[in-house]
């Protein structure tokens, strides 16, 4: 929440035979991707999702002994990650998601892991990526923080602070001064905030912020 940052969401089947979870690299002792797809140094999910909230969403580095997940096995994460938290897990599913933690983060930066979905292709995208409602809520929930509103989870509504700067579906829009001395209740209904979703990014340009989503 707050200014500056991008809420970023990643996706990545650990078993990807088309774009690997350590990355593509040129390096003959790292597994291969797809159609030629490579870069001069391997670089791996977790540690696209390490970088971006250092970089983008300036989450401080910790200095803490941690562990990270992946390929079924824990790894201790070195001085140069950010401390993570596991915000969701589904053993069924072979879900496992972890996000990076510490008030300095002005977004959210959350990384999930799937054991078994491959490139999210087969069947189809809509049958093989299982998480489409939380990935709304996760996007609903950026968007209402970006200006400090409040994410009220059982309503599915966004609050807007009491100070009366900001409203509209996800307290997006700046109050010109003449109306600040205007009060009223700024939550939207569930229906409401499904039919509006598409508002979300445009709106969130307008605060100088944008929310983003990656299946690699």
């Amino acid at each position: 929440g707050g200014s500056g940052g991008k809420g970023i969401f990643l996706h990545h089947s650990l078993n990807d035979q088309f774009v690997q979870s350590t990355g593509c690299c040129h390096d003959p002792t790292m597994p291969r991707c797809c159609c030629s797809i490579a870069a001069d140094t391997c670089l791996g999910v977790i540690q696209a999702m390490n970088n971006w909230a250092i970089e983008v969403n300036r989450c401080q580095i910790q200095n803490y002994a941690g562990e990270a997940y992946m390929n079924n096995t824990t790894t201790q994460t070195s001085t140069t990650q950010v401390k993570t938290e596991i915000s969701f897990s589904d053993e069924d599913k072979g879900i496992t998601c972890m996000t990076a933690t510490g008030e300095s983060c002005v977004a959210n930066t959350t990384l999930c892991l799937h054991e078994h979905s491959g490139h999210f292709n087969s069947p189809a995208f809509a049958k093989a990526f299982p998480m489409a409602e939380i990935v709304i809520d996760f996007f609903a929930r950026d968007a209402c923080e970006i200006n400090n509103g409040q994410w009220d989870e059982a309503a599915y509504s966004c609050k807007c602070n009491d100070d009366i700067t900001y409203s509209g579906l996800y307290c997006l829009d700046l109050i010109p001064t003449e109306s600040k001395n205007l009060s009223g209740d700024r939550t939207r209904s569930q229906t409401d905030q499904f039919d509006n979703l598409a508002r979300v990014e445009s709106e969130s340009k307008t605060s100088q912020s944008k929310l983003v989503m990656c299946f690699i």
